[in-house]
């Protein structure tokens, strides 16, 4: 008579082959979909997707980063950053676009807040209309301070455009364009 667990006793023939029907089930409901395309000929390969339309007249201008300098902390009361004033800050163009340097970015600073809501409630009033606003965490005389800014954007130009629009639509004239790295 045939031992309990020996390959010739029929339960355990049946549960060999019924783990590897259960096996060949899966390989299939995974391979099946692989190998054949079962979309209609007109059908595009991902339909409703979300992903907007490739833009034309767009080029790919490739740049290097580099890391951010640690900033000085600030000491005193009320101290701020340095930021360079127009007068000695040196345009992306006169600068030479040095190989290997980045060029300059500059972005917009629209505010200054100690309460992490108003920075918050400020970033979404530019972002709702249409501004790419982000706001960026630092620590002056122990307390935490968010500025609010806007950009950044490689022309000095453009980003003093927008500090003017901005500060008329937001009746915000502390706006100042500062460097950005």
């Amino acid at each position: 008579m045939n031992e309990p667990g020996s390959p010739a006793d029929p339960k355990l023939r049946l549960y060999q082959r019924l783990v590897g029907v259960a096996v060949l089930v899966a390989v299939a409901v995974v391979a099946v979909p692989l190998i054949f395309d079962f979309r209609g000929p007109d059908e595009p390969p991902i339909a409703n997707s979300g992903i907007p339309a490739k833009p034309e007249g767009l080029r790919v201008e490739e740049i290097t980063l580099r890391p951010a300098a640690p900033s000085a902390p600030a000491t005193g009361r009320g101290a701020t950053a340095v930021v360079p004033s127009a007068s000695t800050a040196e345009p992306p163009a006169a600068a030479g676009n040095k190989v290997g340097q980045p060029p300059q970015a500059w972005a917009v600073k629209v505010g200054s807040f100690s309460s992490e809501d108003n920075a918050t409630s400020l970033r979404n009033q530019l972002r709702s209309k249409g501004y790419s606003a982000f706001f960026d965490k630092t620590v002056v005389d122990g307390k935490p301070l968010l500025r609010v800014y806007v950009g950044p954007d490689v022309q000095k130009g453009r980003s003093e455009q927008l500090r003017e629009r901005i500060a008329r639509e937001f009746n915000l004239p502390e706006a100042v364009v500062v460097g950005y790295d």
